[in-house]
């Protein structure tokens, strides 16, 4: 049985941005951190008054949500939150994919400037695990890789990456990262880091589709 929408913690809409595009980063954010949980019904009175916002640009949200696979409509009418996580093998594929070939084309292309930008958010990454502050250190990972793929300069690559990076950092699964994982992942880090330094397409490519490669066995073990 679909949930209520009694459990969807949402933020409401500053008027600052484009309503519309706010509505839908918002409900589309809810989704993929499963604050809207998977099977839940999508009331759109429901969902406009928590938001703050009319109806209109719920409903063109939805739509569009709808298109990328990640709201369904019902048989028996309205709509429901997609249950992706059946999709978890395939969306890393593809981030190995696309994030090794942005870490392929960043090796060449990257500026001085940013390798240090790179080894500074790093060392952020390294004190946050001594810390033992994990919402820190997904804060930095989550700058760290976008970083790289922006150095790419390509920026259609870019929009692609960007699809499919929210996927899957729920609470459940972040709850299950410990420090032995941290300091895997930041192992990993560093040999990239250390690859793009060098000027090495090859070894930043595979040592990037070895991290995502790490990444998903872990999500999938955290999703049982």
């Amino acid at each position: 049985m679909a949930s209520t929408m009694e459990s969807a913690q949402l933020s409401r809409v500053q008027r600052a941005d484009s309503i519309a595009a706010r509505t839908y980063r918002e409900l589309r954010n809810a989704l993929v951190r499963q604050a809207i949980a998977p099977g839940q019904r999508l009331v759109e009175a429901d969902l406009a008054q928590q938001l703050g916002v009319s109806r209109t640009p719920v409903r063109e949200a939805l739509a569009r949500l709808v298109t990328e696979g990640m709201v369904v409509v019902l048989p028996s009418g309205g709509m429901a939150a997609r249950d992706t996580r059946s999709e978890l093998a395939d969306i890393y594929g593809l981030r190995q994919v696309l994030e090794g070939y942005a870490a392929r084309l960043a090796a060449t292309r990257i500026e001085p400037e940013e390798l240090d930008q790179l080894s500074r958010l790093s060392h952020q990454m390294d004190a946050s695990i001594d810390d033992g502050t994990l919402d820190r250190y997904v804060e930095l990972n989550n700058a760290l890789h976008p970083q790289i793929a922006a150095a790419s300069r390509s920026p259609r690559l870019v929009q692609m990456i960007n699809d499919y990076r929210e996927y899957f950092l729920t609470p459940r699964v972040l709850s299950r990262y410990d420090r032995a994982a941290m300091l895997h992942s930041q192992q990993q880090h560093e040999a990239i880091l250390q690859a793009l330094r060098a000027r090495d397409g090859d070894a930043a490519e595979r040592l990037v589709r070895a991290h995502f490669q790490d990444a998903m066995v872990f999500m999938l073990d955290s999703s049982r």
